[in-house]
């Protein structure tokens, strides 16, 4: 970043920073704060009518959305709350989409909101070693933010969060199985100021895991998976109630290969949760909300999946590639045209 930008992300974080703390007051004054900030810096039509959402939820009469950032505000570190704020709401969705927009006009492609790297097949590759290239260059053409879906392994989640740390103006989402989180591991993600946490819910560790998340100030979520099999249990109050109890922020709802029929019964359920009075976790449906995220950072884009054992496919298609070596190659490849 420049310097000019730099001085708009210090100031614009003093607002951000003072909203945090009002949250714990005055919520509803902290949130109109944050919305007119929005308003402010977004520039493209789509975001704008992003933060108009925002507006309507937190008009809405007995918006349930008060009580649930009370607690997130209670629960998680400010300091996290903040740095996570700045990393999306500026680096990505203002300064990120300005850089965007002129490297579009040289690749004459799309670029991705963020870049999803699924960590989970037990192929063995160089994966790791080099997401810090392809981090680099995603910084490099604004692409700030990066999700991660993790296996179990310890020695690879000590490795992401060594690089995550240099990179501090990134948001990382990092899906992990609850296994994964000790009293030493939890210890270490509550120290990571610009990491954000999804358990994978279908695991019996899936509550200690919460527990112990809750206890270092974590910014923590659930994950489901919802299949044929599965979406008439995942697919219920109770379900997001228990898992907002043990203190999960958001739960991401993955679909499956689920049916057209199934993928809109799907939809009616996220809506339908996110105006329950007693919501006490928010509920995104993965599908629907990744596209609207990468219609507003960039109309008619996609996300890019980089997947261990040496494929890419974009988010919303079953289509497949051969990884190339370098992310602006992916891209090239397999990216919408402008």
């Amino acid at each position: 970043m420049d310097f000019q930008h730099r001085m708009k992300r210090t100031a614009v974080g003093t607002i951000v920073q003072r909203s945090i703390a009002d949250l714990k007051t005055d919520p509803k004054r902290a949130l109109r704060r944050l919305a007119d900030l929005g308003q402010m810096t977004f520039q493209g039509e789509n975001q704008q009518l992003c933060v108009d959402c925002v507006q309507k939820a937190i008009e809405a009469p007995n918006s349930p959305y008060y009580e649930l950032l009370l607690r997130v505000a209670q629960d998680a570190n400010p300091e996290t709350l903040r740095m996570l704020s700045m990393n999306l709401g500026y680096t990505s969705f203002t300064y990120g989409v300005r850089q965007v927009r002129a490297q579009q006009e040289v690749l004459r492609r799309h670029l991705p909101p963020f870049i999803l790297f699924d960590l989970q097949k037990n192929a063995e590759d160089n994966i790791l070693a080099k997401m810090p290239g392809l981090i680099d260059e995603a910084r490099e053409l604004g692409v700030f933010s990066f999700a991660l879906d993790l296996r179990h392994d310890f020695g690879e989640l000590n490795q992401i969060l060594q690089f995550a740390r240099k990179y501090t103006e990134s948001t990382f989402l990092l899906n992990m199985p609850a296994s994964l989180i000790t009293e030493g591991t939890a210890q270490a993600l509550g120290q990571m100021r610009n990491c954000m946490l999804a358990l994978k819910a279908d695991s019996d560790d899936m509550e200690s895991a919460a527990a112990l998340l809750r206890k270092n100030a974590c910014v923590y979520g659930a994950s489901l998976r919802v299949s044929a099999e599965t979406a008439t249990v995942v697919q219920t109050n109770a379900m997001l109630h228990q898992l907002g109890q043990a203190g999960c922020m958001y739960t991401l709802l993955i679909p499956q290969n689920l049916a057209p029929s199934q993928l809109s019964a799907m939809a009616q359920f996220v809506d339908a949760a996110r105006e329950d009075a007693q919501l006490n976790t928010f509920p995104v449906n993965w599908q629907i909300d990744t596209a609207y995220l990468a219609d507003a950072f960039s109309p008619g884009s996609d996300l890019l999946i980089w997947r261990r054992g040496g494929t890419i496919s974009l988010g919303h298609l079953e289509m497949s590639v051969p990884a190339p070596a370098t992310l602006r190659q992916a891209i090239l490849t397999i990216m919408p045209a402008v």
